[in-house]
């Protein structure tokens, strides 16, 4: 069984993202043979702390959801993640991806996907 890991990177804890909850109901369903799990914190979780949430998972694969509050510690959390995991894909989605992100892929080659779309567009990546 292969382990999706996703970074769920809120605003505030009172203020929680619902993509996990709604790419996790569609993974289940659609991709039983992937364990979920979510590694939470918010923007002023430190990135080491959020880092090595990630790494315990043993991901086969991280995913996250980019907006414009969290996009800056997303990125410092997945660069430091990539360092020390590099063969682990990172796999982003969200609100920020909306446009064309070939710069954006070419300024964070860590980044090994973008997805748009809702969360039927998760279940190749899956694949």
């Amino acid at each position: 069984m292969k382990t999706a890991a996703f970074l769920e990177l809120n605003s505030s804890y009172s203020h929680s993202m619902l993509s996990n909850l709604l790419l996790q109901a569609r993974a289940l369903v659609w991709r039983p043979q992937w364990r979920w799990t979510t590694v939470a914190g918010t923007g002023k979780t430190p990135s080491a702390e959020l880092c090595e949430a990630l790494a315990r998972q043993k991901p086969d694969l991280v995913l996250a959801s980019g907006y414009i509050f969290n996009i800056g510690p997303l990125l410092e959390v997945l660069t430091a993640f990539a360092r020390r995991h590099p063969a682990v894909p990172l796999v982003l989605g969200g609100p920020n991806f909306l446009g064309d992100n070939a710069a954006f892929l070419r300024r964070w080659p860590m980044i090994r996907l973008v997805v748009r779309g809702d969360e039927a567009a998760l279940l190749p990546v899956l694949d």
